[in-house]
């Protein structure tokens, strides 16, 4: 690789860090293509990895994703808020059946009762599906469903599912523009994210033919 295309590629790359958006001609000059096509030289390695550092740079170093029923909580109260005075019960009723439908989630289970814990508080009148809810958990006729851990750390288990789907989506990638060989952009992976070559390997085998597309995590 020449200097002026390793500068395009870190110019890029510091872009993005920056939350800048790279102009389009700057882009597409660099993804180009077939640009790992043929043998897995020390300068194709080299793109591949400045590649990924522009593609899935931040990606990869994030903190774990945490339990998401505060989120999916604070969603039905961001709702409510954007709806206003055109909430009003059918819609509150409509997005809590959504919650108590997926209830054997932890998650949402987690969510059901954040919401009523924070409408208690504040002395609201609850919705008619919540009342409901809260009442048979009171009766313990809503118990807790079991947590599925990962590890010694207390992550939810698509904690584990997304770094896979993001393995999927970097191996994607690195064969959309050339790398053909399945060994080739495993190294190339496995040196971007420094995890060893058989978590990357036993990563993309969980995930499977999945679509890398759609988040592993709980939605309403």
């Amino acid at each position: 690789m020449d200097r002026k295309r390793r500068a395009a590629w870190e110019s890029a790359i510091a872009k993005r860090k920056r939350g800048e958006t790279v102009p389009e001609d700057e882009h597409y000059a660099l993804l180009r293509d077939g640009m790992f096509d043929g043998e897995a030289t020390p300068a194709v390695r080299e793109e591949a990895d400045l590649f990924l550092r522009y593609w899935c740079g931040g990606l990869f170093n994030a903190e774990p994703l945490p339990w998401l029923g505060p989120a999916l909580a604070d969603y039905w109260f961001r709702l409510r808020d954007e709806w206003g005075a055109e909430w009003g019960p059918r819609r509150a009723d409509a997005v809590l059946h959504k919650y108590i439908a997926a209830a054997d989630d932890f998650d949402h289970w987690t969510a059901l009762n954040l919401i009523a814990a924070r409408m208690h508080r504040s002395r609201e009148p609850f919705p008619e599906a919540l009342a409901d809810w809260a009442a048979r958990f009171h009766e313990g006729k809503h118990q807790k469903p079991p947590v599925k851990e990962r590890g010694n750390r207390g992550e939810p288990p698509y904690a584990l599912e997304e770094r896979n789907r993001l393995y999927a989506m970097a191996d994607h990638y690195l064969g959309r523009f050339g790398m053909a060989r399945a060994v080739d952009r495993l190294a190339a992976i496995s040196g971007f994210t420094e995890d060893d070559e058989a978590v990357v390997r036993k990563g993309l085998k969980r995930w499977g033919g999945g679509d890398w597309r759609r988040a592993p995590w709980p939605s309403v």
